[in-house]
């Protein structure tokens, strides 16, 4: 049961560490794309709108998470649940859904 515990919050540390490396690549880009400027004599190019973020519905996360568990990946999907704070997924809020559903397409990649 300990090496549970312990694979558990190994777990939930690599999903932090994930989230913080995606916040400082994205803060990277954003600091990237405002210090270019043209150079002289060039036209600086639009800026492409951002892709827009899926919103997910509880059943789609829930089949997600489903498939998961079924393949063998109960541990994971619970530690991810435990990640986004909750025991179960409808204490989870929807706006968390973007982020899980990632994660979950990660795990057994």
């Amino acid at each position: 049961m300990a090496r549970m515990s312990e694979l558990d919050a190994a777990l939930k540390a690599l999903m932090e560490q994930s989230r913080g490396i995606q916040e400082s690549v994205r803060c990277i880009r954003e600091l990237m794309s405002a210090d270019a400027s043209p150079e002289p004599g060039e036209e600086q190019q639009p800026e492409q709108a951002a892709e827009p973020v899926k919103a997910y519905t509880l059943q789609e996360v829930r089949a997600m998470l489903r498939e998961k568990t079924s393949r063998g990946y109960k541990d994971e999907v619970k530690a991810l649940l435990k990640a986004h704070g909750a025991e179960r997924l409808p204490d989870i809020d929807p706006k968390e859904y973007p982020a899980m559903m990632q994660e979950a397409e990660e795990i057994g990649a």
